[in-house]
């Protein structure tokens, strides 16, 4: 299902995907196994898209 779901985002300018595995004790829904695993993905992508997007603008 992940699959077919970032093959439906054609039209993103971009797409950062990640499948979280029972080896890092993420694979639960929401990865509620480990949250803090979660977070972590999720504000270094932010960090990293926020970078980005400053240098384009130089």
């Amino acid at each position: 299902m992940h699959y077919k779901q970032v093959a439906a985002l054609k039209n993103a300018r971009s797409v950062t995907e990640r499948i979280f595995t029972r080896e890092d004790q993420g694979q639960n829904h929401c990865q509620i196994g480990n949250l803090g695993l979660a977070l972590d993905v999720m504000v270094e992508w932010i960090e990293e898209i926020t970078i980005e997007t400053e240098n384009q603008g130089s």
